[in-house]
């Protein structure tokens, strides 16, 4: 199957490149820079798929920086909490741009990265059915919306990347730009995945020797 990767540069979308590439599908990755603060996932998207050996693209939207002006992912004087580091229908447009690649590339599915831990309602079950049903009649040939990852924890999804040897120092989580701030919602729920996996994050580990923060 050939199948396009919406790659954010974090680990959920890291570790499915590299498992549906062991699955031996043909394996093409995308990520979309809509201006998010945090812009060293786009650099490390671009890099994982490098170490991945797979073909990538970076499609640059700068308007949508405007419409999504109010959250704390695009603003940094938006003050920082649950409802504003969310972006409103963000994996409907990303998904979107990558069904629209997906379709004009030959390409039989998109797939992306979400799991059971994710709070977000874009995230869900619920909402990945629809965007199925939508990809499969939006077009005469249609595609599939693939999420493997959905009834994984991210502590699994990490365990999975360990034994697939994906780079983690070449992934990304932290909402803020610079070295990882090891305090936003990403960091802390990184470090917390990391631990239930027993696995070591190196990315993690070298930033709390820097700041003197002891991981949690």
């Amino acid at each position: 199957m050939r199948v396009m990767v919406v790659l954010s540069g974090g680990i959920d979308s890291a570790v499915l490149l590299y498992h549906l590439k062991q699955q031996g599908h043909e394996v093409r990755s995308l990520c979309v820079d809509y201006g998010q603060r945090h812009h060293t996932e786009v650099t490390c998207a671009a890099a994982l798929a490098v170490a991945a050996q797979t073909d990538h693209q970076t499609v640059t939207v700068p308007g949508l920086a405007d419409i999504w002006r109010g959250t704390a992912l695009i603003n940094d004087k938006v003050a920082p909490s649950v409802s504003t580091w969310f972006v409103p229908n963000r994996n409907m447009i990303l998904l979107s741009i990558a069904i629209g690649h997906a379709l004009a590339s030959g390409f039989d599915a998109v797939a992306y990265g979400a799991h059971r831990n994710d709070v977000y309602p874009d995230s869900r079950e619920e909402f990945a059915q629809a965007m199925d049903e939508a990809a499969r009649v939006c077009d005469w040939k249609g595609v599939r919306l693939l999420r493997p990852f959905m009834d994984k924890s991210k502590s699994e999804i990490i365990a999975l990347g360990d034994n697939l040897g994906v780079p983690w120092d070449l992934t990304w989580s932290c909402y803020t730009p610079g070295p990882p701030c090891l305090e936003c919602a990403a960091c802390i729920k990184r470090q917390e995945a990391f631990e239930d996996a027993r696995a070591v994050d190196p990315l993690v580990a070298t930033a709390a020797r820097r700041t003197g923060v002891t991981s949690a």
